[in-house]
């Protein structure tokens, strides 16, 4: 089964090397060296393809946006104090958390907009 389908494959790779001599125009044998190897670039960064490029900006796109979209905690603050008065020791201790339960953040949306508006048509 195995030594059939090696065959089949050599078979088809001759088919096709006839193929492409034929439609270079070529019509004497020519030996070429079968000893080099190419090897595949897995850098998908370096590839200039328009749509590799298009799906690539679509996604930093989709990245930003839910980084807009998240009602994450942005900040703490965390306080100590101490009073000294003459009858009483006091300590306090807080912690400061904004909580983006009502944050919809319309603003940094339309100032996103307006800027790819603004990129797309100047």
């Amino acid at each position: 089964m195995v030594k059939s389908l090696q065959n089949t494959l050599d078979l088809k790779s001759l088919n096709t090397y006839y193929k492409l001599l034929g439609f270079a125009g070529i019509t004497q044998d020519l030996e070429l060296d079968d000893s080099h190897t190419f090897n595949l670039v897995s850098d998908a960064d370096t590839l200039q393809n328009p749509s590799v490029l298009l799906y690539q900006t679509q996604k930093t796109k989709a990245l930003k946006e839910a980084e807009v979209n998240a009602n994450s905690i942005e900040w703490i603050n965390v306080f100590a104090e101490l009073e000294n008065e003459p009858e009483q020791d006091i300590y306090r201790l807080g912690v400061n958390i904004p909580l983006a339960i009502f944050n919809d953040k319309s603003e940094e949306k339309k100032n996103l907009e307006f800027k790819s508006f603004r990129r797309q048509n100047f």
